[in-house]
């Protein structure tokens, strides 16, 4: 299986293109003299760049950016990677350090990585995340056989009276919709952002449903903790990874048929307060 190098896992450029270029001489010919091809130079300067204590100039970074293809911020933080290396005083590097560290942020925000639907308003959040049931139903419908409220009912184990209200709600406001006597999606992509009041409502409800679920003792669930120590930088690769793994996720459901009802949670939180 083919690794998947980030830029964004990486604080040195010159460690980001070794592993790169090595990944791509599995697949390719001579990718370093391919490399300094495009760059206008020869494979011995580029191999003292990446061994000795030079640094490729602002124009050649642009030019690997292309020769990669980094998107628009995966450009712009690996331009800042080379000139945080070529600084020469530590009061500069400081201030390029200060903007990686805030486009490592800005990358990390899920809600700058994922596509955004409808906002639901703020009294339209307080009622769709007080319980779990509501985004439930909001995705079962997309299953055929669940779309009444009385095969919800059953599906859901809820009380049909609970369902009924709870649909009447998502109707009102546009997430369902009745085709032929039948319940539909509406609006699907609905995003809430870290700026909610009501995230943590949202996430306690599914952290709830995946506590109760260890009670069922079924083996097609998976359930991990795990408690790890690791150095700073690696716990933001680690958290880069996750967010990939999250739009690795919503690709991989776009394109599959709507069969059955799942739910996963990832998490990733520090324990240790600083003082």
């Amino acid at each position: 299986m083919k690794e998947k190098y980030s830029i964004f896992e990486y604080r040195d450029y010159k460690i980001y293109l070794i592993k790169l270029l090595d990944q791509r001489s599995l697949t390719e010919r001579g990718p370093r003299t391919k490399f300094a091809e495009y760059l206008g130079c020869r494979p011995s300067y580029i191999s003292a760049i990446l061994k000795e204590h030079q640094d490729l100039s602002p124009e050649q970074a642009q030019a690997a950016n292309e020769f990669i293809g980094h998107t628009p911020n995966e450009a712009e933080y690996f331009l800042t990677l080379v000139l945080y290396a070529r600084a020469g005083t530590q009061s500069l590097k400081k201030i390029y350090s200060d903007k990686l560290k805030k486009m490592l942020e800005h990358n990390l925000q899920i809600r700058n990585r994922v596509q955004k639907g409808r906002s639901l308003s703020e009294a339209e959040q307080a009622r769709y995340y007080s319980a779990w049931y509501f985004a439930a139903i909001h995705m079962v419908v997309s299953i055929a056989a669940f779309r009444t409220k009385e095969s919800i009912a059953v599906a859901l184990k809820l009380p049909h009276k609970t369902v009924s209200e709870a649909v009447e709600f998502l109707l009102a406001i546009g997430v369902l919709k009745v085709f032929d006597s039948q319940l539909k999606q509406g609006e699907t992509n609905l995003f809430i952002g870290t700026d909610s009041p009501f995230l943590s409502r949202h996430q306690l409800n599914w952290r709830t449903a995946a506590i109760r679920a260890l009670d069922e003792l079924n083996t097609k669930n998976l359930h991990y903790s795990g408690v790890i120590t690791c150095s700073l930088e690696d716990s933001e690769k680690i958290r880069e990874r996750m967010v990939e793994t999250i739009q690795d996720i919503r690709k991989l459901v776009q394109a599959s048929k709507d069969e059955t009802l799942m739910v996963y949670n990832l998490d990733l939180f520090e324990l240790l307060k600083s003082t």
